[in-house]
């Protein structure tokens, strides 16, 4: 019986956990890059003809290079691009919810709550009941570990050999336009461009309407430009960190930025995270953005209210005397009880 049931199992478990798989082309190397630093990972290289595979932290693509820290070794490692033939993820918890899921784990459950329901005589529905019990504790117990030690892989599969011209090379010959329209869609693309894209204003503008981190691939005199930096900190508040020192302390700028995020705080001059309009619109944005304020706002009783009503422990950033006041201390428990744990009050 249970040859029988692991013969139709481990078939079901082999679909659950089988890769996907992505076929890379040049302008996704920043999102691979920007997901192999977040995740471990495994880079399978192609050396004489042979696969070898290294367990990866930090993985970085670039167009001609591939570099990574290795997990075994503890350094680092780099390769030409063209010898990389997959980055593989695995996500162990996913292969074991597949294998639950697909050796029938859910529908066993199912039979056993359809059989203790059912009116069948005593001895069927024992039976019946004892059927799907096991059946769900073989997808539990035998199912769902072997899934977990599989894992789900998703591979980056990429092309041999790449192609040697940089990424965007390709729209040149387009001319402007068919340029404009490729960052449009991909504002990263800035970041292998050639240098004159770089210092083009409507270029830069393109991209950083749909990417506004790719103002830090931008030239400085572009990073200067007031209306391509609000373009940017418009679409994301923290690209505030490429903008010129200049337009760091410029009050719109920074007030579109942390309208859009309230962390973008950190990278406002002193004297405007000093200012009450703006750091109230960052703290209200997001409560943490309170720990970038100035020593005086930090003990403003309306502001640090203004932050711990959106994150309770942005309580641990007000001043002592503010960390006190009962009034606050009650809210930001409200918004989050772990917060009673940066109060002063006992």
């Amino acid at each position: 019986m249970t040859r029988s049931i692991l013969v139709l199992l481990f078939p079901l478990l082999w679909l659950g956990c089988a890769s996907t798989t992505h076929v890379v082309n040049p302008y996704q190397y920043s999102e691979i890059s920007e997901l192999g630093s977040e995740r471990h990972a495994v880079v399978i290289v192609s050396a004489n003809g042979c696969l070898e595979e290294f367990d990866a932290d930090s993985v970085t693509v670039e167009h001609d290079s591939t570099f990574w820290f290795d997990s075994k070794s503890a350094q680092w490692r780099s390769v030409s691009s063209t010898a990389v033939h997959r980055i593989r993820f695995i996500d162990h918890w996913l292969g074991a919810l597949e294998g639950f899921t697909y050796s029938g784990g859910p529908g066993y459950l199912l039979l056993a709550a359809a059989a203790a329901a059912s009116n069948v005589s005593g001895l069927e529905k024992v039976v019946l009941g004892a059927g799907a019990i096991l059946s769900t504790a073989v997808s539990l117990f035998i199912a769902a570990p072997v899934g977990a030690l599989i894992g789900h892989k998703t591979d980056y599969v990429f092309p041999s050999p790449l192609p040697s011209h940089e990424s965007a090379e390709p729209y040149r010959a387009q001319g402007q336009d068919a340029i404009v329209h490729a960052l449009a869609h991909n504002g990263a693309l800035l970041r292998r461009a050639p240098r004159e894209w770089k210092d083009d204003e409507k270029m830069v503008a393109a991209a950083v309407e749909q990417n506004g981190r790719a103002l830090h691939h931008a030239s400085p005199r572009i990073r200067g430009d007031r209306n391509t930096a609000l373009t940017a900190v418009n679409q994301n508040g923290m690209a505030l960190e490429y903008v010129s020192e200049e337009l760091r302390n410029d009050a719109l700028c920074v007030l579109v930025a942390v309208q859009s995020n309230g962390l973008a705080l950190q990278f406002a001059s002193a004297p405007l995270r000093d200012r009450r309009n703006i750091v109230t619109t960052a703290v209200t944005r997001d409560g943490r953005a309170l720990a970038f304020a100035s020593d005086t706002l930090r003990n403003d009783s309306v502001i640090v209210m203004h932050a711990v009503r959106s994150n309770g422990m942005a309580l641990e950033f007000a001043s002592e005397t503010l960390r006190g006041h009962r009034n606050i201390v009650l809210a930001a428990i409200a918004q989050n009880p772990c917060a009673r744990n940066v109060s002063v009050i006992r």
